[in-house]
Formats: C-alpha cells, sequence, structure tokens
C-alpha cells in the first residue's frame, strides 16, 4: 500500500512539474528548457528526440505525466497572457522585457560553471548582434509583410521548437517583437487547430532534427553556447522595448513594469538559487 502511495505521490509531481515546464515554455522569462534541467526531465526528453523507442521503453511513466501536465499548463498560460495583452499590451510587453532580462545574471552564472573565455563574451556579443539585425531586417528593411498565418505560425512553432532544446533561450521575445506572439496565445487558448497544428509541426521538426546536434554543442561548447543564449536574450528583449509614448505618465508607468519584471526575476533567481543550494 505505501508503495503505491509513493508511485501515485510521483505521478502527481510529475504532473504538476509538466503543468510548469509548459507554463513556463509559453510565458516570456520563463525558460521550459531551464525548467525541464532542474526537474530533471531535460535529458530524457532529449533521449526522446533522437532515440524514441528506448526512450520510451525506459521512461514512458515519466513521459505520460510530464507530458499531460505539459499540455495542460502551456494552455492555462496561454489563455492567461492572451487575456492580459487584450487590455494591457505595451504594458504587458514592458513587464516581460524586464522579466526576460532578469534571467541574465543566472544565465551568466551558468556559463561560468566551467569558465568564462574571449571565445564566450565573442559568441555572446556575436549572437546579440546577429538577433539584432535580424529582427531589424524582418521588421523594418524588408517587404515581408508580417500577417499571421499558416507560414508565419509554423515559423513560430520552430521558434518554440529552439526554445525548449536550447535551455536558457527564450523565443517570446523575439515572437513579441514580430507582433506574432499575442495572435499565437489568442489561438491557443481558444483552441484554434489553424494556430495549433501550425506551431506544433513547426515546433517537432525544429526540435527533431536539431535535439541531437544541440546536445552535441552543449556537450563540447558548454560555456559558449549559453553565453550565446544570453546574447539572443539580450538583443531580442531590448528590441521589443517600446521607445514611443503617448504621455510622460505612460512612459513612467512603462518603466515600472520593466523594474517590476526585472526585481520579480531577480527574487525568482535567488529563491531558485536556495532550493538548488
Amino acid at each position: 500500500m505505501m508503495r503505491m502511495k509513493n508511485k501515485a505521490t510521483v505521478f502527481l509531481l510529475r504532473i504538476l512539474q509538466g503543468i510548469l515546464i509548459g507554463g513556463g515554455a509559453m510565458l516570456p522569462g520563463v525558460s521550459g528548457g531551464v525548467l525541464a534541467v532542474i526537474f530533471g526531465v531535460y535529458m530524457p526528453f532529449m533521449e526522446l528526440l533522437t532515440s524514441p523507442v528506448k526512450a520510451v521503453k525506459k521512461h514512458i511513466w515519466l513521459f505520460v505525466p510530464v507530458l499531460a501536465g505539459g499540455v495542460l499548463g502551456f494552455l492555462v498560460a496561454a489563455k492567461l497572457v492572451s487575456a492580459a495583452f487584450a487590455g494591457w499590451e505595451k504594458y504587458v510587453t514592458c513587464l516581460f522585457a524586464g522579466i526576460i532580462l532578469g534571467t541574465v545574471k543566472s544565465l551568466y552564472r551558468s556559463a561560468a560553471r566551467d569558465g568564462v573565455t574571449k571565445g564566450c563574451y565573442v559568441a555572446m556579443f556575436a549572437a546579440c548582434a546577429a538577433i539584432t539585425a535580424l529582427l531589424t531586417g524582418i521588421k523594418y528593411l524588408s517587404s515581408v509583410n508580417i500577417t499571421p498565418g499558416f507560414l508565419w505560425f509554423l515559423f513560430s512553432g520552430a521558434i518554440w521548437g529552439l526554445s525548449l532544446i536550447v535551455p536558457g533561450m527564450n523565443s517570446s521575445s523575439v515572437l513579441i517583437f514580430l507582433g506574432l506572439y499575442q495572435p499565437m496565445t489568442v489561438g491557443i487558448s481558444r483552441l484554434d487547430f489553424g494556430v495549433i497544428i501550425p506551431v506544433a509541426c513547426g515546433l517537432l521538426v525544429v526540435a527533431l532534427l536539431l535535439a541531437r546536434a544541440v546536445r552535441k554543442l552543449y556537450d563540447k561548447y558548454y560555456s559558449v553556447m549559453w553565453c550565446g543564449v544570453i546574447g539572443l536574450v539580450l538583443g531580442s528583449s531590448i528590441m521589443i522595448l517600446p521607445f514611443e509614448f503617448a504621455s510622460y505618465s505612460e512612459f513612467f508607468v512603462c518603466l515600472l513594469c520593466a523594474l517590476g519584471g526585472f526585481s520579480a526575476s531577480m527574487a525568482l533567481n535567488r529563491f531558485q538559487d536556495k532550493i538548488n543550494a
């Protein structure tokens, strides 16, 4: 009887972890990949992407509750975010930008685990410059009309796939900048399969194609990879900040939102450090 209770407790715990990972994948500033690492499920899921048959036989009772919880957390977070954006888009964007920037310290600590070299800083600045140039080009210099539809939602899923297999990377800032984040979350929260199917396809294709390569890169260039992620976070987060305001009061509210998000993110990181200590 005691053994069955323990199994039930572990199963419920895994569902809760899945909810947090799924919600983290959706919420800006929270990395589903990092949460998966913290909960010890990242490597089994990477194994699922690279050796599915072997992984299912080995970890089936891990995958079932975590995936069920992940879907639930993803849908709940999508509904909350879409409701927030509907009424306070500029303020919510500033809040999320602050939250995302607040993760940089913990990302740098992860990068410094094996020591930070000059190559790490080169990777950081190169990634920051690359994402800034890419987003600027897409938004201002190209003739691409970013109208949410099948292909753009497929692209959104692909970006999301990267954030799941690359711990620390947060795709939300890129999608917010391109104006795809809000329509995507609205579609997911309404169970619109015209949104869900392309997002899911993009996510799965990228995750399956790149999982093995990303795992090898982290094994071989751990610190450089983490610093590259920091560069992507910095560049994409700064790009989503609004620079036009209707009044001084709007500016100060946006500033307070950004500072509040940054402070909350730093406090969460300190709490996480205490748990892991």
